[in-house]
């Protein structure tokens, strides 16, 4: 930032009708201090030097300009002595000029000093106003950055973003002045002053370069906020073969969780699933992962923008994530297609055996659940335990029709079959256990298929759960005599003890096409 009496010397116009300096001649008798009171502006388009002052009627001023690259801000007192401008800084440092008023939208100064002048026109309302074809949310993503800023008709900056992993949340700005291409602006919090210039390319896209720095992003005009647009699940199959396929399924809360769970087949059927956060500011999707992300080497925070079509195929809506990879020291873009779940099961005539279990954010009592020589712990849980059990009896599941599943499995030799009744809504698969026996509690699952039914996937969080490994550790009980079904108090009993030692639990079963 340049010195006080240097700016104002490219600052200052300056013109003398009759006036006199200070040298002892005398000063013309008059008195613009009410003439001078608004917002003055100058530029010169050659030079690129803009200019604009404040004077306000408590007797302070302020102004800001820039010439090229380099901007300056300056506030103090002004006090008029007939038509000789006085400018003191915080500092102290003083400016005298003369000063004319012409038809109360232009003054003319005149610096003592050196004696150059520049005029200097009134901005009406109109002229101050903040520029309309700023407003609006933007948002940006590049290498390393991806931002989304959202600016109100009042010149309120509003930030979110990340870069290079380091993220942060509605940083508040005010926009001071925007004028000829040049901006300067103020953060709330850190009370820093900031600047630098922008353009906008027909409408749709904002450069903005900062001064002090040197760095420009790029940002796109967000037609349509997708915010309410994303809740919802979204199935994406990325990666299909000869024999599997992969399955990835990411479910968004209204309240900014999202739980991703899926099956990678290619990574000798490594299993996810666990919950995470989000924000959608615009087109610009900011995800968290889970803290235990980082022990593997990932960034914690990452940008995406979002793609929405509606109706995107005849299966529904589609919703694609871009996103920039990092790859050793390189950046790769990437782009996935979600498809938001409006599938409608096809069961009838279906056999999967049990494959594997994936489980996270389990929390519970540090507490043993044992049946069937099986000891459960929902403060240790990971999908080990059951994976071992549902192995060990040979799990699997029949769809004899689309209204009706059947579990089966091999106990002591025996062979174990519970049918139970089904209601299917699109991807929602209700397992009516309550109807078999009023013991039984319901269980809501949430099902997908891949196209060629090799595969199976049931989600379950907590309370589906809950019910489904009571129901299940009833069943399996009652069949092996170790639970009389009759005994109301016992059948609780069962259901007690899993509700008290789970607090949450997210569960993901996969099951692969019986051969």
């Amino acid at each position: 930032m340049r010195n006080f009496k240097l700016f104002i010397l490219a600052l200052v116009s300056l013109f003398t009708l009759g006036a006199c300096s200070d040298s002892g001649s005398d000063v013309p008798d008059v008195d613009y201090t009410q003439e001078i009171i608004g917002v003055w502006s100058y530029y010169d388009e050659v030079s690129d030097f803009s200019d604009k002052f404040e004077f306000k009627t408590d007797g302070t001023f302020w102004n800001y300009g820039n010439e090229g690259d380099e901007i300056w801000d300056y506030e103090g007192q002004w006090k008029l002595n007939a038509n000789e401008l006085v400018l003191t800084t915080a500092e102290g440092e003083l400016l005298r000029a003369i000063v004319d008023v012409f038809d109360d939208d232009v003054i003319v100064m005149n610096n003592l000093t050196t004696g150059t002048k520049r005029v200097y026109h009134y901005l009406t309302y109109d002229d101050y106003a903040f520029p309309s074809n700023l407003v609006g949310t933007w948002t940006c993503l590049e290498e390393g950055y991806a931002e989304a800023l959202t600016i109100t008709e009042e010149g309120i900056t509003y930030s979110t973003g990340v870069a290079n992993g380091t993220y942060w949340e509605d940083r508040v700005g005010v926009m001071l002045f925007v004028v000829d291409g040049n901006y300067m602006g103020i953060n709330e919090e850190t009370e820093e002053f900031y600047g630098g210039r922008y353009e906008i390319v027909s409408g749709k896209l904002l450069a903005i370069t900062n001064l002090d720095t040197g760095v420009c992003h790029t940002y796109q005009f967000c037609e349509q906020d997708l915010s309410e647009e994303i809740v919802g699940m979204w199935v994406c199959n990325e990666t299909p073969s000869a024999e599997e396929n992969d399955m990835l399924i990411m479910t968004y809360n209204e309240d900014g969780s999202t739980s991703f769970s899926g099956y990678f087949y290619e990574a000798d059927g490594f299993g996810a699933n666990m919950e995470a956060s989000y924000k959608v500011i615009g087109d610009l999707l900011i995800h968290k992962q889970p803290d235990i992300a980082l022990e593997y080497g990932l960034v914690q925070y990452t940008g995406m923008r979002l793609i929405y079509s509606p109706n995107g195929t005849s299966l529904g809506d589609v919703m694609s994530l871009k996103a920039y990879a990092s790859v050793g020291d390189k950046f790769v873009e990437t782009t996935t297609s979600w498809l938001r779940i409006k599938q409608n099961l096809h069961l009838a005539n279906r056999s999967y055996d049990y494959s594997a279990t994936y489980i996270t954010n389990a929390k519970g009592e540090d507490k043993d659940i044992t049946f069937l020589n099986n000891t459960f712990n929902f403060a240790k849980m990971d999908g080990s335990i059951i994976d071992k059990f549902l192995k060990s009896v040979l799990f699997s599941v029949n769809f004899p029709d689309a209204d009706t599943i059947e579990y089966c499995c091999l106990l002591e030799g025996q062979k174990v079959a519970l049918k139970l009744p089904i209601v299917v809504d699109g991807n929602k698969m209700t397992i009516k256990m309550s109807e078999r026996d009023a013991m039984y509690r319901d269980v809501d699952l949430y099902t997908f298929q891949d196209v060629d039914g090799c595969q199976m996937h049931m989600y379950m969080h907590t309370y589906a759960f809950e019910n489904f490994f009571s129901n299940m550790a009833i069943a399996i009980m009652t069949a092996s005599g170790q639970l009389d079904k009759n005994d109301k108090a016992a059948v609780e009993g069962v259901y007690k003890s899993v509700t008290d030692a789970i607090e949450s639990i997210n569960v993901s079963l996969v099951y692969k096409a019986s051969k």
